[in-house]
């Protein structure tokens, strides 16, 4: 004992003291835990990652008639991205943003052609961002339908002289020749007469009836010349009747 003591003694002081004061940090920091990070509590692209696009679904083949459809993008929450349309004939709002996931409308103008054809929306985000590519297919049109005059403007009496209800012609066409299709009125105050049938096949001609408009304001109608089967382009006349 009495030599244990003698050589501590022997020891320097600030030796003992950086001893002593290790000590205590020690049982100090034994009673500490390690500072986390805060975590992000949005689920958004982390900072300097680039956002990805992808087309959720292929869009089905228009049919010669085209129409509306929708496509969805997929992307990480917050991205940032806008769309546009590679060929004129597909209509989209191309000033709208977007950010995250979300579904954007189109409109597919009718294909007046026998021969198909193809398109593109492109989806593009921000910089450094890749984009997304999606083909819109469209088929030819098995019939095509005309009908002529395209345009008609009739003052207040319509067709009448004033005693009566007259008509005026109509030429519809059918292209190949074999191809059936109806005739209707979009308004009840113009309608084909003078035994007109409300449908045919290939080339005819039909009269139409317009009423007397007593009112002061235009009024706008129109004849629609459609294919049985739905998927073809209609062919429309527009007629304008003025107010009394």
């Amino acid at each position: 004992m009495l030599h244990s003591v003698l050589a501590m003694r022997s020891v320097p002081i600030a030796v003992l003291l950086s001893v002593a004061l290790a000590g205590v940090l020690g049982c100090t920091a034994s009673h500490q835990t390690t500072p986390t990070a805060p975590s992000d509590s949005t689920s958004g692209t982390p900072p300097g990652e680039p956002c990805t696009f992808s087309i959720v679904e292929t869009l089905a083949p228009f049919n010669a008639s085209g129409g509306n459809g929708t496509t969805t993008v997929s992307t990480q929450p917050n991205c940032r991205w806008g769309v546009s349309a590679a060929s004129p004939w597909i209509s989209i709002d191309a000033a709208r943003t977007f950010a995250g996931p979300a579904t954007f409308p189109l409109v597919v103008e009718a294909n007046r052609s026998f021969t198909g054809r193809s398109g593109t929306i492109e989806v593009s985000g921000q910089a450094g961002s890749a984009g997304a590519i999606e083909a819109v297919t469209q088929r030819g049109a098995g019939c095509l339908y005309s009908i002529d005059p395209p345009t008609l403007t009739r003052p207040w009496l319509g067709t009448s002289d004033g005693s009566d209800v007259g008509g005026f012609e109509a030429h519809v066409h059918a292209e190949p020749a074999s191809c059936r299709w109806t005739v209707t009125s979009t308004v009840q105050w113009m309608y084909p007469t003078f035994g007109s049938r409300p449908e045919g096949t290939g080339d005819a001609t039909i009269y139409v009836a317009m009423l007397w408009n007593s009112a002061p304001s235009t009024r706008v109608g129109e004849l629609v010349v459609a294919g049985l089967s739905g998927v073809n382009p209609d062919a429309h006349l527009v007629a304008t009747q003025t107010g009394r």
